[in-house]
């Protein structure tokens, strides 16, 4: 009788234990883990963040997070109190002012924009899947995706949408009162048009696949990873300098060019310095372990790289050089 009742307990004590892992496990499957505070901390008055997953002000450090099932929260800077500011996944960031503009995407897709506190959430768009470009004068620009990436503006004060090229786009960014954009419907061509859509010009006619704005012009990275100087003061005529011949990832900061390699490395020249080209041996900056396989971007004084190319990739992050995230001004010759 008492190994029986031994027995009955054994069995119940072994399915209360795999009810619990299987509960866990659920848990663990549907609530994702809170992202690492000390992946994300940064010194105040950091440069703000050019990637679209981390952006930062004088208080706050904003990010979306691939490991915590791409919400965004804000990271108070003093009090390293870390907030979930959305509860959906969010695909791009945009902070503007005191308000947060981004996308999201699954069940409530759409255009959002809140504070930075996470309150006042309001849906300015019903889209699915969105890029957003930038902000002027109360227009945000964005690359519409349910509109085969159509670049449209929409006003955030009345929220009308208006279509200003219906061609197939992307990347695309806001540089000194124009905008800039890759057209892939015209053989991926680097292109210049008002912020209305008028007065479209190209300006590489082929095979731009980034590009990135230094003093003397544009850098453009091509299909083969070839980053290449079209300088704002060429003769007619002139082919561009090649700065790289081949990279797997890259990035500027001012005139700092960074660049991943295929081992995982990543490498740093300069550029450019006032009129005059000057660019540095290419030079090994950094060799992390783990490598960088995937994408990587700056911010503040801080390199955050990805360690493969899959949703199962791990961000990473190593501290810059002193002076490595502070774009140099024109003419400077260091």
């Amino acid at each position: 009788m008492e190994k029986r009742i031994a027995k009955r307990l054994a069995i119940a004590g072994a399915a209360v234990l795999l009810i619990a892992i299987s509960a866990w496990a659920l848990w663990r499957f549907f609530v994702p883990p809170e992202p690492s505070v000390d992946l994300y901390r940064m010194e105040p008055g950091s440069t703000p963040a050019r990637s679209d997953l981390i952006r930062s002000d004088d208080r706050h450090v904003f990010l979306i997070d691939r490991a915590s099932g791409y919400r965004i929260y804000g990271l108070d800077r003093q009090s390293d109190r870390l907030t979930k500011l959305t509860s959906g996944p969010a695909i791009w960031l945009l902070p503007d002012g005191e308000d947060l503009y981004y996308a999201e995407s699954g069940p409530n897709s759409g255009v959002y924009r809140m504070d930075k506190d996470g309150g006042s959430k309001e849906k300015l768009a019903d889209l699915s899947f969105t890029s957003l470009i930038g902000l002027a004068d109360g227009m945000l620009y964005l690359l519409d995706g349910d509109a085969n990436y159509a670049i449209k503006k929409l006003d955030t004060r009345s929220g009308e949408l208006s279509t200003l090229t219906e061609d197939w786009s992307g990347p695309a960014e806001l540089h000194d009162g124009k905008l800039y954009s890759v057209n892939h419907t015209n053989d991926w061509s680097l292109e210049v048009m008002n912020l209305d859509g008028s007065d479209v010009h190209t300006l590489v006619d082929r095979d731009v696949m980034e590009f990135f704005f230094v003093s003397e012009g544009i850098l453009t990275r091509n299909e083969r990873g070839q980053i290449d100087l079209h300088r704002d003061h060429a003769k007619p005529g002139d082919p561009p300098i090649q700065i790289v011949s081949y990279s797997a990832h890259a990035e500027t900061i001012g005139d700092r060019l960074f660049y991943s390699q295929d081992d995982g490395t990543i490498n740093q020249t300069l550029v450019l310095s006032g009129r005059s080209l000057v660019m540095t041996p290419e030079m090994l900056l950094r060799k992390p372990d783990p490598p960088a396989f995937g994408d990587f971007f700056i911010a503040g004084d801080w390199l955050y790289y990805y360690d493969g190319m899959n949703n199962k990739s791990r961000l990473h992050r190593f501290k810059l050089p002193e002076g490595f995230a502070t774009p140099l001004p024109s003419g400077d010759s260091r």
